[in-house]
C-alpha cells in the first residue's frame, strides 16, 4: 500500500516561488521530505482513520504520503487557502479518496460540517502561525 513519493524540481520550483510571493499563506520555505511525510503518517496512525483532514497541503508531498498510507475506503479532505496550490493539486492528484476544499484553516469546523461530518478521525497541519 506504501508507495515511495518522489518531488519533482517543477513542483519544489512552485512551491518555493509561492512561498516567497505569499509568505502569509505558505507556512514553510521548502516542501516536506520524504522521511517527515513517513513519519508523519506512521505517528497519526492514517491507516486506522476513515476521514483525515489535511490543512495547508501546498504542492501535494504529504497529501500524496497521506494517501500511500491511507485505507481504500478512507477520505481526505485537503484544506488550502492558496489557490494557485488549489489548481496544481487537482492537476497533479488524481486520487478519488481526495477532496480539494479552498478555504482558510479558521473555517475548518464548517468545513467537516459541509462534508457531512462532525469530527475527524485525524489532522494533519502545515500552515503559517
Amino acid at each position: 500500500m506504501t508507495k515511495k513519493q518522489k518531488t519533482s524540481v517543477k513542483e519544489s520550483a512552485f512551491f518555493i516561488k509561492n512561498a516567497f510571493l505569499k509568505p502569509k499563506q505558505v507556512g514553510y520555505l521548502f516542501p516536506s521530505t520524504q522521511a517527515l511525510i513517513k513519519t508523519i503518517a506512521q505517528q497519526a496512525q492514517l491507516n486506522k482513520a476513515k476521514y483525515i483532514v489535511e490543512l495547508g497541503p501546498g504542492t501535494g508531498g504529504t497529501t500524496r504520503g497521506i494517501l500511500a498510507q491511507m485505507q481504500d475506503d478512507t477520505q481526505l479532505v485537503a484544506v488550502e487557502i492558496n489557490k494557485d496550490f488549489i489548481d496544481f493539486l487537482a492537476k497533479s492528484i488524481t486520487d478519488k479518496r481526495l477532496k480539494l476544499v479552498h478555504d482558510a484553516a479558521q473555517n475548518l469546523k464548517q468545513v467537516i460540517k459541509n462534508q457531512g461530518r462532525e469530527a475527524t478521525d485525524a489532522g494533519i497541519a502545515a500552515i503559517p502561525a
